[in-house]
Parts: C-alpha cells; sequence; structure tokens
C-alpha cells in the first residue's frame, strides 16, 4: 500500500506504519518533518497532555504573575517529541538528519509565541479568541 499523505498522522486516526526502509526516504521525501512534528506534539492527546500542556501552563502562570518567560520554553518538549515521534512511526533515518538543530530552535521560538498570543487571548481560560 503506497501512502501519499503527507502527513505521518494517517487520516482516520490511525498512524501509519512503514514497513519497507528503503522506500522509506523516497517516501517521505516531500515531508516537512519538522511542522509535521509539531502536528504530533498538538494532536497526540497523551503527549500533549503529559508533556506540552504543562509547558504551557507554566508559561501562562509566569506570564499572568510578570515573570520572566524564556523563548526557548518548547525545547524540552522537542526533545521529548523527537523520539517519541520517531518511534510511533517507525522511522529509521537519524533524527539528527531529519530535524535541522536550527529548525528545531526555530520550532520552539515558534511554539512559544503561538502559545504566548493564545495565553494573552484568553485561550486557555475557556474564551475565544
Amino acid at each position: 500500500m503506497e501512502y501519499v499523505y503527507p502527513r505521518l498522522y494517517a487520516e482516520h486516526g490511525d498512524y501509519m506504519k512503514i514497513n519497507d526502509v528503503d522506500k522509506q526516504a523516497e517516501q517521505f521525501k516531500d515531508v516537512d518533518f519538522v511542522d509535521d512534528l509539531k502536528f504530533f506534539m498538538h494532536n497526540d492527546p497523551r503527549f500533549y497532555r503529559k508533556v506540552v500542556y504543562p509547558v504551557i501552563a507554566e508559561l501562562k502562570g509566569k506570564l499572568k504573575s510578570g515573570g520572566k518567560c524564556n523563548e526557548m520554553s518548547f525545547m524540552s518538549c522537542i526533545d521529548k517529541a523527537i523520539p517519541v515521534y520517531c518511534n510511533k512511526f517507525k522511522i529509521t533515518q537519524n533524527p539528527k538528519v531529519l530535524f535541522d538543530p536550527e529548525e528545531v530552535q526555530d520550532l520552539a521560538v515558534k511554539m512559544f509565541h503561538e502559545e504566548k498570543h493564545n495565553i494573552e487571548n484568553g485561550v486557555y481560560d475557556g474564551r475565544d479568541e
């Protein structure tokens, strides 16, 4: 079976299984793994609840109290997400090759600013934006 869906998260809520290692690189040559990692982090309920949301809650607390916030707050989430993501989707390629360190840092900064915006606009307070 050939998968052409660009995200590794299957449309029907199941995870794709990759059985042919030789075809893997070709099959996912157009996948933006950093973007897909972000998608995974926000859409895997268990990972989000255990890893991402606690960082958001901490950031919210710091913002509400006027404390100092670090743009790299989400690096710990990303560092934890990479092996989980690769393991879950049976990605055999070296994560250090798939995830360029500069792009990963950019993702951490992007997530920080997105979540800061969400917090400032009451998204986590049960209010609409």
